[in-house]
């Protein structure tokens, strides 16, 4: 029990690092979240339960990071503009379609994929 709160608040410490989020940081939030996927995918060849949970465990760091960084802005009454509105969006969405996942109303797992590749695209079109 000690150990797991010890691994979470070093996870936090890690994590804390991506909240000045510019390009490279979110690209590399990505990269991560994309990796731990990817990861989630081979657990999901081997055994389909460890699988599912594992890729509900690889977003984790990402919506962790995001949603901290938003409400970040959020207390310093930044105005939302351009690819950080839709970047806002599009973690709404993720936020509604693994509640979904989660209580197994509407599993959307490749929804949720999508979307992480849309922001992808979002963040390096931007400049």
């Amino acid at each position: 029990m000690v150990d797991a709160a010890c691994l979470c608040i070093c996870l936090i410490g890690i994590f804390d690092k991506f909240l000045s989020m510019n390009k490279r940081k979110s690209i590399s939030l990505l990269y991560l979240t994309a990796a731990l996927i990817a990861v989630a995918g081979l657990f999901h060849l081997v055994n389909y339960g460890v699988g599912t949970v594992m890729l509900f465990l690889a977003f984790i760091p990402y919506l962790y990071v995001q949603t901290r960084h938003f409400w970040t802005l959020k207390k310093k009454k930044v105005k939302f503009e351009g690819v950080e509105k839709k970047r806002f969006y599009l973690l709404i969405a993720l936020w509604i379609s693994m509640g979904f996942t989660v209580i197994n109303l509407y599993p959307v797992e490749f929804f949720m994929l999508f979307l992480i590749m849309l922001d992808y695209l979002l963040v390096v079109q931007s400049e």
